[in-house]
């Protein structure tokens, strides 16, 4: 059982937390470009809901593993040198978006998600500045682009932004076009 969730929490994290912040700079996009057109609140606590239900689950998991003092490699265990780190950045401080002061800014939504990924951002900015000094008499841009698993990465993050944009927008569309269908109903009973 403690197996499955652990493999659920991984799955979890490698479809929509790592990356996420990918996601919110999409929804922060939208939102200065059409000012009014198109509203980023639901998709926003939409994306604040993906991290509040990873983060009590990463908050289970410690608790088993520290009763249960079960070695996993996940990276939230406790043998991990950089546990406190993990514990902080993906369980301690994703909780104050249960503050709805707070989770209505998405500037805040936007910090969150990039410390909940701080660990990914460093250790691809870790691979990339060696790999630019490496070949310095080439002209081998190549080290400037993604690697396939970062390029992933970001695919899945602007998928979950562009649906989570869409989902909401849908919910708010749907409301807008039943009240205009409701009015024009309205106005042809009466003629």
């Amino acid at each position: 059982m403690d197996l499955l969730f652990i493999k659920l929490l991984d799955l979890f994290y490698l479809l929509l937390i790592k990356g996420i912040f990918i996601s919110v700079l999409i929804v922060l996009f939208v939102k200065k470009i059409a000012k009014n057109k198109i509203d980023t609140t639901l998709s926003l606590q939409i994306i604040r809901w993906v991290i509040l239900i990873y983060t009590f689950g990463a908050i289970i998991h410690l608790i088993l593993s520290a009763i249960f003092k079960e070695n996993t490699d996940n990276m939230n265990d406790l043998n991990n040198p950089y546990w406190i780190f993990h514990f902080i950045t993906n369980s301690v401080i994703p909780l104050t978006l249960l503050n709805n002061k707070l989770s209505k800014k998405a500037y805040y939504i936007l910090t969150i998600s990039v410390l909940m990924n701080l660990a990914w951002l460093f250790e691809s900015f870790i691979i990339h500045v060696p790999a630019l000094f490496r070949n310095l008499g080439e002209n081998n841009y190549s080290a400037l682009l993604p690697f396939p698993y970062e390029a992933k990465t970001i695919t899945k993050g602007l998928i979950l932004g562009l649906v989570s944009l869409f989902i909401g927008n849908g919910f708010k569309n749907r409301r807008w076009i039943k009240a205009k269908l409701k009015i024009k109903s309205e106005s042809v009973n009466k003629q």
